[in-house]
């Protein structure tokens, strides 16, 4: 009967201490998976947040592109008295800011890069946002590409600008002006208006880049909103 008995009270011991660290690991890994999900919900409500100020920029920037590329267009087609019947002060932000600048602004993405260099991102549970994720960077990569495109032809198109005693005249007015000579110069010389006419083709792609970055930007931003309120 001691014997008997013995081994019951040591069969309930092992079975305690089994259960005791069954239960510990449960516990553990309960913790692990409550910190995960904590660690997930921060990275998404940085990533959130910083979507939400590109939305705002990019908008901005199509504007103000847009605006742009409509008067680009006008000073090709436009009939030459028509064009040069702008007043100076009228035609700089007519033509000259037009052939000389873009209206692009940084997009943020600390946000991107700390989750995608930490390893964050794949911690993210759902599948279908981590892939929407890594689209992300794809469309943030073509816009700085076309960006850039665009930035080295206004740099050549500025060179040839400079060339002119009316384009050099600006910089040291109080007020900018274009005159009409100058302006009916730019409008006959064919390598401003083949610069012109290259710089319309790469604004309209720069234009679709951004459609195509704001639409993932959206497409993100609603799938992290449906994680987040899960």
């Amino acid at each position: 009967m001691r014997t008997t008995s013995s081994g019951k009270r040591l069969f309930i011991e092992a079975v305690v201490v089994v259960v005791s660290i069954l239960l510990a690991f449960a516990i553990d890994a309960g913790w692990d998976q409550r910190q995960a999900r904590q660690d997930e919900r921060a990275v998404l409500r940085g990533l959130q947040s910083e979507l939400q100020e590109s939305r705002l920029i990019i908008e901005s920037s199509r504007r103000n592109t847009a605006q742009a590329y409509e008067r680009l267009k006008y000073f090709v087609a436009a009939p030459r008295s028509e064009l040069l019947a702008l007043s100076p002060v009228a035609a700089v932000g007519e033509v000259f800011q037009p052939l000389t600048r873009q209206w692009d602004e940084t997009l943020p993405r600390g946000a991107l890069d700390a989750a995608t260099g930490s390893g964050k991102l794949a911690s993210i549970s759902d599948p279908v946002l981590r892939a929407a994720l890594a689209r992300l960077g794809g469309a943030h990569a073509s816009v700085k590409e076309m960006t850039a495109v665009i930035g080295e032809m206004d740099a050549r198109t500025v060179a040839m600008l400079g060339e002119l005693e009316g384009i050099q005249a600006i910089f040291v007015m109080p007020e900018p002006e274009l005159d009409s000579g100058t302006l009916g110069a730019l409008r006959d010389d064919p390598k401003i208006m083949g610069a012109t006419t290259a710089k319309i083709w790469f604004l309209a792609g720069y234009l679709y880049q951004l459609q195509l970055l704001e639409a993932t930007i959206d497409e993100n931003l609603e799938l992290i909103a449906a994680v987040l309120d899960d």
